[in-house]
């Protein structure tokens, strides 16, 4: 289970047959880290121009804090939803599934 666990709340039992690419897993996260320690979004934050929308769990490992901070350094507006009882995948979470959703679906109406 892996990370699922640490990351999310309390999670629906999902089955697909879907099978993960782990090689691409891998290099992918591997080129997001050398990007992100290089400054990369930083750099990109400033050409932003489309409206920025951020759903966040509360019981979410992985702190706020890293999506927004940038985002005021750069001066990008933004609109947050945090949503209880959620942790970081809140479209498989049992209580915050349909939150989600609905908070998704207010988004992009605006």
């Amino acid at each position: 289970m892996g990370l699922a666990r640490t990351d999310n709340y309390h999670v629906a039992k999902v089955t697909n047959d879907f099978v993960p690419d782990q090689d691409a897993y891998e290099q992918v996260w591997k080129e997001a880290a050398a990007f992100r320690s290089s400054n990369g979004f930083d750099e990109l934050l400033s050409n932003v121009v489309v409206p920025i929308r951020i759903i966040h769990g509360e019981e979410d490992p992985h702190p706020l804090v890293g999506v927004t901070a940038p985002l005021e350094k750069a001066s990008v507006n933004y609109m947050l939803r945090t949503l209880s009882q959620c942790g970081h995948s809140p479209f498989l979470e049992v209580k915050a599934k349909e939150k989600f959703y609905n908070a998704l679906y207010e988004m992009i109406q605006c």
